[in-house]
């Protein structure tokens, strides 16, 4: 148990705390630190992601306030990192945090072995080390500070300080723990110009993350932000309804935002064909440095605290509920419309269509975005009137004999559309002389279009009879006018009567498999004795390499048809165990062909045996010993 604890300020990182502590017991060792705090004299020091923290929980004096995961969420970066991962992510890398197992177990799943942005030093404000002597009576270590990619500070509008190596590149391990009173120049004071584009980016950077160490986010996730990400660049025309994403676009104007200085400097450079931004929307669950996201941000045009009050849904038409638009309802122009089907065939923004279907039966559709709600009361078609629009108007027409021009106008329509809707409702008998010239063309008769129909039929059929050998689709421009009334009139009879479909039969050649499987076996016991019969270093002659480069993965999909195969590549396919051991023997003939002594591991190195293979195995690790005793007589003798 500790006799005392170094309580960590207000957002001070645990290393500094530890730092501290390791100061104030006057401790000559790092390792006498790394074992009072985590419980291991090897133990590594880390800034960011430390491990063993229940085991320092448990060492805390008595009487102390702490639990583990108040010092994850206080005093490491993990709040920082939370937000942009996915789902079920943030509890693993908690529990390896808690536990004490190798803390290095953290950073695959953050995605920070392949991420460039690194922090090289340990940072501090001048300003912000002045306030905390004031306050503190020293200075420390803030974690805001040591966000690999955050270069200012938000609070004082400066640039951070570098004050001493990164831990990890220090080789004494005595000097791991650094207080920052023993380095910090509070002389050196490098404001921000906020007219500069540049510091303006690495401020609104920094102002970020201080909002973020203020405010819990552990709830979202990547997803989250994913879909917040499409409804801004959906409403920047980057992104259709269908999915479709411009990103090429996106690449571009993201090049063209920010300067390549600042792009190289915070490690989020736009180039070649996979970069960053494209497995920031082809990967889902990949993880992505939270700077590149604070930066993506930007170009968005909004801060952490307006995007995240952003919807997670694109809505091209607004918000619901909607107005119906039928002016025979009472509920005319209310919001009352919660049904609404969006469909985009096309990838074009113009191919966006609404319907909107309201419980009076009227439904209209809107062609094109409106997401601000400019032509809320408007609609470019209707679909369908309903029983309300076709009952108001049937009951004016049983009062007496209407003004079209008035009635139209009432109900939203114009005229011609009014008498095509008499029609429809069978109310045009006071209006019979105003149908042809109201309505245009006369329609033709039902007697007329069965005519018309019989005789392209025959015209149809007569193609077929002069043109047996053509397929569907050049038949079909023999004559496209008869075709397409036919398609558009009569298409059942017309599929009734295509050309038959004409199938290439393919003949299949039957595979002999026992053929296959006699001449298959002895070529992989043939290329195993060539493989470990090559001069120099051993190669591991695996089942794999024996099938890969006989070309014969597709026999092995049916193992039931080739057995002698199967039998000859568990036979001659090595084992890690064998493949050890081949090696352990042609180490012993170039030790002796060199003849010199040669020790434990220096005979490991040459072989590439390692004690953990000797551990595991006994077959090798006798054969090992054995192969030193043949060297040392062998050597011996000559």
């Amino acid at each position: 148990m500790l006799g005392f604890f170094t309580d960590p300020f207000p957002d001070e990182i645990l290393y500094s705390a530890a730092a501290r502590y390791h100061h104030r017991a006057k401790n000559k060792r790092t390792s006498v630190t790394a074992r009072d705090w985590f419980g291991e004299d090897a133990y590594r020091v880390v800034v960011d992601f430390p491990s063993h923290l229940d085991y320092l929980i448990s060492a805390l004096p008595k009487g102390h306030i702490y639990t583990a995961d108040i010092l994850i969420e206080k005093h490491t970066l993990f709040p920082f990192y939370v937000p942009f991962l996915p789902a079920g992510r943030a509890e693993k890398i908690r529990e390896y945090l808690r536990s004490s197992v190798d803390g290095g177990a953290v950073y695959p799943l953050l995605g920070m072995l392949t991420s460039k942005i690194t922090l090289n030093a340990l940072r501090y404000c001048p300003l912000c080390a002045e306030e905390d002597r004031q306050q503190y009576g020293e200075a420390y270590w803030h974690r805001v500070h040591q966000i690999p990619g955050v270069f200012a500070c938000a609070k004082h509008k400066l640039f951070l300080n570098d004050g001493y190596a990164h831990p990890r590149s220090v080789e004494d391990r005595n000097k791991h723990f650094v207080c920052a009173e023993e380095v910090i120049n509070l002389s050196l004071i490098q404001p921000l110009d906020l007219t500069n584009a540049d510091h303006k980016v690495h401020f609104q950077i920094a102002e970020d993350v201080e909002w973020l160490s203020k405010n819990n986010l552990n709830d979202l996730t990547l997803s989250d932000f994913n879909a917040r990400y499409r409804y801004v660049l959906f409403n920047s025309r980057l992104l259709t309804f269908g999915g479709s994403l411009s990103l090429t676009k996106i690449k571009q104007k993201f090049t063209e935002l920010f300067s390549a200085e600042l792009l190289n400097e915070t490690a989020c450079l736009v180039k070649g064909k996979s970069t960053w931004i494209d497995r920031l929307f082809n990967n889902p669950d990949g993880t992505q440095h939270p700077v590149r996201h604070l930066l993506f941000l930007q170009f968005c045009n909004y801060s952490l605290e307006e995007f995240i009050k952003l919807p997670t849904k694109i809505k091209p038409f607004g918000k619901p509920p909607f107005p119906c638009l039928n002016p025979a309802a009472e509920h005319f122009q209310q919001p009352v419309i919660e049904k609404v089907h969006i469909t985009n065939k096309q990838k074009s923004d113009t191919e966006i269509s609404g319907t909107f279907y309201c419980e009076c039966g009227f439904v209209y559709r809107k062609f094109g975005r409106d997401e601000k709600g400019k032509r809320r009361f408007e609609f470019d078609r209707v679909v369908q009137f309903g029983a309300t629009w076709d009952n108001a108007l049937k009951q004016i027409f049983e009062q007496g004999e209407p003004n079209l021009e008035e009635i139209a106008k009432k109900f939203g329509v114009v005229e011609r559309t009014l008498l095509r809707q008499l029609v429809r409702l069978g109310l045009t008998n006071k209006y019979e002389t105003l149908m042809p010239k109201r309505l245009g063309k006369a329609r033709m008769s039902f007697e007329e279009i069965e005519e018309k129909r019989t005789a392209i039929r025959e015209e149809w059929l007569k193609m077929l009879r002069e043109n047996p050998k053509l397929s569907r689709s050049k038949l079909r421009w023999v004559n496209e006018t008869v075709h397409s009334w036919l398609y558009k009139n009569d298409r059942i009879w017309l599929q009734e009567n295509y050309p038959k479909l004409k199938t290439k039969q393919t003949k299949y050649k039957l595979v002999n498999w026992n053929d296959r499987d006699e001449e298959t076996a002895p070529k992989i016991k043939d290329l195993a004795d060539e493989l470990k019969s090559l001069p120099g270093r051993p190669i591991f002659v695996s089942k794999t390499i024996l099938y890969r480069r006989l070309k014969i993965a597709n026999l092995l999909k049916r193992p039931q048809f080739v057995p002698k195969t199967i039998e000859a590549l568990e036979t001659y396919g090595e084992t890690f165990e064998d493949y050890a051991i081949r090696r352990i023997d042609w180490g012993i003939e170039e030790s002796v062909k060199k003849n010199k002594p040669i020790n434990q591991f220096a005979f490991m190195k040459l072989t590439g045996v390692a004690p953990k293979c000797l551990a595991n195995n006994p077959l090798v690790k006798g054969r090992f010993y054995e192969a030193l005793e043949i060297i040392k007589s062998r050597v011996r003798n000559i």
